[in-house]
């Protein structure tokens, strides 16, 4: 029997060794969400009808297996990227940390639009070189808020007079507006925002990105 074809047009999320001969891609779609398909690796190199650079945006075209369980890269057009992104180390590195938490937690149905419109976003915000810590504060604040999340009640409202007050500065200050005196407290704030989600709401956290226990010294 054959599979099943299936589009989607959005980016592509994440990408992870499957096999020797096959790659697991999370596309990320404003109107489906998160997907997971598998793409064939060519012996002889890349082929780019199915090749794809991370967070390139456009349509994916899956087929699936004749039991329909699993999803298989067929083409890719690629429409646009962040191409640039590359050229800001620590952008990328906040990028590829804030792919995996959107990974392990696909969004609600709710919310995929606004969600996916948060991580490109970010992603403009890492290409152009802005602090990477404060924007992925901003973006992982966010995105559990949501989620459902009530970050603003029940974790910000519990943080010291000072350090609410420099989160309220990361939060409302456009991107193009931080400057690199912010990323230490970007740094601090999005480790106190991974030790809430690890203790009082049910995200998935993957290990890679929780931060160090709090010294108790």
């Amino acid at each position: 029997m054959p599979g099943t074809p299936r589009t989607i047009r959005g980016l592509l999320l994440l990408r992870q060794p499957a096999t020797d001969v096959s790659e697991r891609w999370h596309l990320l779609s404003p109107e489906e969400g998160l997907a997971v398909a598998y793409r064939r690796l060519s012996r002889s190199g890349q082929s780019s009808k199915t090749g794809a650079d991370l967070f390139d945006r456009g349509e994916f075209f899956l087929q699936s297996s004749s039991d329909q369980r699993t999803w298989f890269v067929r083409e890719v057009r690629i429409e646009g990227g962040w191409r640039g992104l590359s050229l800001h180390y620590q952008g990328l590195v906040q990028a590829g940390r804030f792919a995996r938490l959107v990974a392990a937690n696909p969004p609600d149905p709710d919310s995929r639009s606004a969600v996916f419109d948060l991580l490109c976003q970010a992603l403009d915000a890492w290409t152009q070189g802005h602090p990477a810590e404060p924007v992925a504060l901003k973006a992982a604040y966010r995105f559990a808020a949501l989620e459902g999340y009530p970050v603003q009640a029940a974790w910000s409202r519990s943080l010291p007079a000072e350090t609410r007050a420099r989160l309220r500065h990361l939060l409302q200050t456009p991107a193009a507006g931080l400057q690199g005196e912010d990323a230490a407290a970007g740094t601090a704030l999005l480790d106190a925002l991974f030790h809430y989600f690890l203790s009082e709401t049910d995200l998935s956290i993957p290990m890679d990105l929780r931060p160090p226990a709090p010294d108790r010294a």
